[in-house]
């Protein structure tokens, strides 16, 4: 496991971003907001105040969840942020839902329950999300988070998971003209 449960979060952040090759403040002080493709980092959008909310949020899940930045990890994520819902982060929603695609492809089964489970999870896109949880330990926010057992499927759980991988194929090809544009865009600033 790479994040111990008695890491405390902060701790576990950093090594997040050493390991994930990211900057130490997850970027929410860069001027672009990149997209990682594989090794590559692309330009994805111009930073703004919401992203960076929810950014921190999303890396603090990738602990909780003790997932990486692979391709494969941000499908795995976004399966479960999904499921457990991204609340008024509308970049969130529309990030999350393209990139459940890679979890559909690389690991379905997985996918599948990560949404099952964050269907029955709490996640700090709805929770508070202050300094006291960097001072808590990964097992504590696991423990206040996450489900105590494997949550039993139910039809709307199957319709629900339909439904965002549907909107997340509506939305890839706006999300990867918009990539493309501004990883042109970026080049230049």
């Amino acid at each position: 496991m790479l994040y111990d449960d008695s890491m405390r979060v902060e701790s576990a952040l950093i090594k997040y971003y050493e390991l994930n090759n990211l900057p130490l403040d997850g970027g929410i002080n860069d001027k672009w907001a990149k997209y990682k493709f594989g090794p590559f980092f692309l330009t994805a959008f111009p930073n703004f105040e919401l992203r960076n909310e929810a950014i921190r949020r999303h890396d603090v899940h990738h602990i909780l969840i003790n997932l990486d930045t692979s391709t494969k990890g941000e499908g795995l994520i976004a399966a479960w942020e999904l499921g457990s819902g991204c609340d008024k982060y509308w970049i969130s929603w529309v990030m999350e839902a393209q990139a459940l695609w890679w979890g559909v492809l690389l690991a379905p089964a997985k996918t599948f329950g990560l949404f099952l489970q964050g269907r029955h999870s709490r996640n700090y896109f709805k929770e508070n999300f202050s300094s006291e949880v960097l001072n808590k330990t990964v097992g504590q926010i696991r423990r206040e988070l996450l489900p105590h057992s494997i949550p039993k499927f139910r039809m709307d759980d199957g319709l629900c998971f339909i439904f965002f991988a549907a909107f997340g194929i509506f939305v890839m090809p706006f999300f990867f003209l918009i990539l493309g544009i501004f990883s042109i865009v970026g080049l230049f600033f």
